[in-house]
């Protein structure tokens, strides 16, 4: 592999794919991340429904703040830029009404009026599966309005853990994220993305990381059994 291509998932989870608890996988020393990565551990807050994202680890200051709600009819996922609730909102998600599939927009929803909301659709490639695949497409990051498509994916060599890694349209690894499982009631997930990628983009690729995060390692769909 050369110095400039962002490794696979595989790389940096060899050492670890025969241990079964997830908790455990988070607790050990995993290979040194790639220089072309950037590392978020995700932990939760009091009431578990929300989280911060501190870079490279829990001591230093949260970068992001991930908050969760069961509304029905404003987005359930939003993403913040900063420490806590009052922090600006940067992107939400929402659950698409009879599917399972995910609407992902930017900045703050409460400053667009509700007919001019622009979403992407995070799209789950099996819809009735448990840890599906999803696909999306976006023009973040590129000054020419040129949209490129991605794909989370489900290393599923990894049985009984939430393990996805994004790639880009030429097959190159743009973000991934490993769940702290159910039972681990302090860390929520550990989120990479690549270097260098332009901020809207690098959040796009978290709000995306995060609801399929709250959608497969918490089910968090299961919540809303009655939305139709």
């Amino acid at each position: 592999m050369s110095a400039t291509t962002p490794p696979t998932l595989a790389d940096r989870v060899d050492s670890i794919a025969g241990q079964q608890d997830i908790d455990k996988m988070l607790k050990t020393e995993l290979p040194p991340t790639s220089t072309g990565l950037r590392k978020y551990h995700m932990y939760y807050t009091t009431s578990r429904f929300n989280a911060r994202l501190h870079p490279v680890s829990k001591a230093h200051p949260a970068a992001y703040y991930f908050e969760t709600n069961t509304s029905h009819t404003t987005p359930q996922f939003l993403l913040r830029r900063g420490d806590s609730k009052t922090s600006p909102m940067v992107n939400f998600a929402r659950l698409k009404t009879s599917t399972r599939h995910i609407l992902v927009g930017k900045g703050d929803f409460r400053n667009q009026p509700e007919g001019e909301l622009v979403y992407e659709e995070l799209r789950r490639d099996k819809n009735l599966m448990h840890r599906s695949d999803y696909q999306f497409g976006t023009a973040e990051g590129d000054a020419d309005g040129r949209r490129a498509d991605f794909g989370w994916r489900k290393n599923r060599e990894m049985r009984g853990k939430t393990v996805y890694e994004c790639l880009d349209e030429k097959g190159l690894v743009a973000a991934t994220f490993a769940s702290g499982g159910v039972f681990n009631w302090k860390k929520g997930a550990e989120i990479e993305v690549r270097k260098g990628l332009e901020q809207g983009l690098e959040e796009f690729l978290l709000m995306t990381a995060l609801a399929i995060w709250a959608m497969e390692g918490r089910d968090f769909h299961s919540l809303f059994s009655g939305i139709k």
